[in-house]
């Protein structure tokens, strides 16, 4: 029962909302920028959501995951390319 109520908030901010957070800003405010001063045509469309998965994924590997994570992302990752070559 002690563990169950030690919940630090401190902890939980530090290591839950803070990197998720940062990665959504550092993928949503350079997205929207970007949208806002390009042409709305289809293929622009489909190339800017493409762009966006791409920088998504890059900002949540840099500011979104741990050391740790990082490190199972890319041995599972390997394992997928050795897969597929």
């Amino acid at each position: 029962m002690k563990e169950i109520t030690s919940f630090s908030i401190k902890k939980y901010l530090n290591n839950t909302l803070r990197p998720a957070l940062s990665s959504a800003l550092l993928a949503i405010i350079p997205l929207f920028l970007t949208k806002t001063f390009v042409d709305k045509t289809q293929i622009i469309n489909i190339l800017f959501i493409f762009i966006s998965f791409i920088w998504t994924c890059i900002s949540i590997y840099l500011c979104g995951i741990t050391q740790k994570e990082k490190e199972m992302l890319t041995i599972v990752i390997k394992k997928i390319i050795n897969k597929v070559l």
